[in-house]
C-alpha cells in the first residue's frame, strides 16, 4: 500500500488530507513542520510528498531544495492557498525547487485523490469517490 506523508501547519487542513488519502486506501502520515517531514521521510521513504506552500520556519521550496539534492525523486504535491494572495513567483519557485505538480486550495478530495493517483498510479481516486 502505497504511503503519502503530509506536510501542513494548519492541524484542520492536515487532518482533512491524512482523511482523504486514508479513506482512499493509501497509509498517511503526518507532519506539522518541515523538521518533523525530514525525520518521517527518512523513517517512512513514502511514494509521494503534500506539502503546504507556506508554512513557518523551514518553508516549503527549503524542503523541497533539501529533498532533490539528496538525489529523492519523490514525488512532491504542493498546496497553495489559492485566494490569500500568494505571489505567482512563490509558485513558480516551489515548482523550479523540485516540487512535482501544485494544487490550490480549497479543493476537493476527489481533486486531490486524482491528482495523488497520476502521480503514484494506483488508481485509488474512483474507489474512494
Amino acid at each position: 500500500m502505497p504511503s503519502i506523508l503530509i506536510v501542513d501547519d494548519d492541524p484542520g487542513h492536515l487532518e482533512f488530507v491524512a482523511a482523504v488519502v486514508g479513506r482512499a486506501g493509501y497509509s498517511a502520515y503526518k507532519a506539522q513542520d518541515s523538521a518533523q517531514c525530514v525525520v518521517l521521510a527518512n523513517v517512512v521513504a513514502p511514494d509521494l510528498l503534500v506539502i503546504n506552500l507556506a508554512m513557518p520556519g523551514l518553508d516549503s521550496v527549503v524542503l523541497t531544495t533539501r529533498t532533490r539534492a539528496r538525489g529523492n525523486l519523490t514525488p512532491i504535491i504542493g498546496l497553495t492557498d489559492g485566494g490569500t494572495g500568494l505571489q505567482p513567483e512563490s509558485k513558480q519557485t516551489f515548482l523550479a525547487a523540485g516540487a512535482t505538480r501544485l494544487i490550490a486550495k480549497p479543493f476537493s478530495g476527489g481533486d486531490l485523490l486524482r491528482l495523488i493517483d497520476d502521480l503514484v498510479g494506483v488508481g485509488f481516486a474512483s474507489a474512494a469517490e
